[in-house]
């Protein structure tokens, strides 16, 4: 059964009914939360839910004590030894082992769920505005803010290319310094004008991974690294 446990992909702990002490943590918890097995064995949940207090917890694992569920199942952010934090789905039990009650808990980690229900989300809501007439621009305000939201440290904007062929406008931008967005509006396309007066100049994507050593970038880096702009596509 420990083998069993260990090659789970699903974090997988036990700890002490009463001083909430981890008593057994899989290595697939381990992995993904950058602890030890000794700095788990001197840990509780609660260190590493910091949305619960002491009172939460024993009130959320309450049925469980008083044996009026045999499981619960909640959703709670968890903290890594690095201090990030992923949604994690929590299956509950309590069972006996060696005589004293347990708790073993499985967690899922969800990231990828919760990635999947806000991209969701965020294109209902933009078609949402597309089907009700709203304005180019704030269904434009709106694509970038859920593009900004959904990739961490983003920042992203739309360029609308002018009437004349030439020269880019700003269209909707999150994230960007406003200092930024008012220097590039009206940007003259070309071969070498960063990513966007790039792409608009040769009908191609543009992918720029290190803004500082492109070529591309050449004439125009200056305006970005101080912004903190590093790549861009």
């Amino acid at each position: 059964m420990g083998d069993v446990l260990e090659a789970s992909l699903n974090e997988i702990y036990m700890f002490d009914a009463q001083t909430l002490r981890f008593e057994y943590v899989n290595a697939g918890a381990q992995r993904n939360l950058g602890y030890s097995s000794d700095d788990m064995h001197a840990m509780t949940p609660l260190d590493l839910k910091p949305e619960l207090s002491v009172a939460a917890f024993a009130e959320l694992i309450g049925p469980l004590r008083r044996h009026e569920k045999e499981k619960i199942v909640f959703q709670t952010p968890h903290r890594r030894a690095d201090g990030s934090l992923y949604p994690a789905e929590v299956h509950l039990q309590l069972f006996e082992r060696g005589g004293k009650p347990v708790f073993l808990a499985i967690i899922n980690d969800i990231t990828e769920r919760k990635l999947a229900e806000r991209r969701s989300d965020g294109e209902r809501r933009v078609l949402e505005l597309i089907a009700g007439g709203a304005p180019l621009v704030k269904v434009m305000d709106e694509l970038t803010r859920e593009c900004a939201e959904l990739c961490a440290g983003a920042m992203c904007s739309v360029l609308l290319l002018d009437a004349d062929g030439r020269h880019l406008r700003h269209g909707a931008a999150a994230g960007l310094p406003a200092d930024y967005v008012a220097a590039i509006d009206g940007i003259e396309i070309g071969s070498c004008v960063g990513s966007c007066g790039t792409a608009a100049h040769t009908g191609r994507t543009v992918i720029v991974s290190d803004i500082a050593i492109d070529p591309l970038w050449a004439d125009c880096k200056e305006l970005a690294l101080p912004r903190g702009l590093r790549a861009c596509s």
